[in-house]
């Protein structure tokens, strides 16, 4: 990470953090992601960051949320990460989000969106989000 940043490369420390807040949340490590995902998020609110980041990061609070039994918060952030992906382009963010969407629904359609869409992606399956702690 240091020599990302020594390089001006703060999208990949970004990518890089966020990448491990989400390594964090799928091992149960929910406490320690909390910490790290305010750190990363308050970076890209103050512009670092690449196309999509700000969608990943909602749907990294949805899974916090969802973690600590919160499930209509939950739904908040991920309709958030929804929209956040689509405005940006980020199809693949979408659709990750989106299955959140479908998770704490249980929207059959929305479920069926989001299998075409990751099927239409080459998305074989999504790691599954240990709940509750």
């Amino acid at each position: 990470m240091e020599l990302l940043n020594s390089i001006g490369a703060v999208s990949f420390v970004v990518e890089t953090e966020l990448r491990i807040v989400e390594a964090q949340l799928l091992s149960g490590a929910t406490r320690k992601a909390a910490r790290a995902l305010e750190a990363v998020s308050a970076r890209v609110e103050e512009g670092a960051g690449f196309p999509g980041s700000d969608a990943f990061i909602a749907r990294l609070r949805c899974w916090y949320l969802r973690q600590l039994g919160r499930p209509e918060d939950a739904l908040v952030e991920a309709r958030r990460a929804v929209d956040l992906a689509a405005q940006g382009g980020a199809r693949f963010e979408r659709a990750v989000a989106l299955n959140d969407v479908a998770a704490l629904t249980r929207d059959s359609a929305t479920a069926e969106e989001v299998s075409a869409e990751l099927a239409a992606l080459g998305v074989v399956r999504l790691p599954v989000l240990p709940l509750p702690l």
